[in-house]
């Protein structure tokens, strides 16, 4: 275990939790729940606090520190077996592409193999909030123009009454 504490209080079951998912990190929300008699809400809950995130972290780094040199795999070993796992996944993609009747399947694959080399197509700002200045100048210009489209009501269908503008002083 660990050799310094953890600098804050902390439940018992975020520890048995947190001991729970450093043994087994593909468990489910709802066998921790059930291993700790709560709902599976309750484990989703807990485990979006900063604290436990944070108490979380210290255990697995604490435990990772403890272990044998021996056993650690240095950060070379492990870029190169996901590498040939990519390379591997790579071809069986392939073979599926090959193989498969289904468009919309091989669409799919060929847009997030792309994607993920780096081919992806640039991001549309659509959703992205636009930041509009009016200074008084343009306030005053966007009147003026209030006022001659009044003006001319055989070119746009206004009368006088439809609009209300503001009287802009220019101090």
């Amino acid at each position: 275990m660990p050799s310094e504490p953890f600098p804050h209080p902390v439940r018992t079951e975020w520890k048995i939790l947190a001991l729970l998912r450093r043994d087994n990190p593909g468990i489910t929300y709802a066998e921790l729940g059930r291993q700790l008699g709560v709902s599976h809400l309750t484990i989703m809950h807990w485990t979006r606090k900063p604290l436990y995130q944070s108490y979380e972290n210290w255990l697995i780094n604490a435990t990772y520190d403890n272990t044998p040199l021996a056993l650690k795999r240095t950060r070379a070993e492990v870029k190169y077996q996901l590498d040939e796992f990519a390379e591997e996944m790579l071809e069986r993609l392939r073979d599926i592409v090959e193989t498969s009747g289904d468009e919309r399947l091989i669409a799919q694959i060929g847009f997030d193999v792309l994607d993920r080399a780096g081919y992806s197509e640039p991001k549309r700002d659509a959703n992205r909030p636009i930041n509009v200045v009016l200074t008084t100048e343009l306030l005053a210009q966007l009147a003026r123009r209030a006022q001659e489209a009044v003006a001319a009501p055989d070119l746009i269908e206004a009368t006088p009454d439809c609009i209300d503008v503001p009287k802009v002083s220019h101090a």
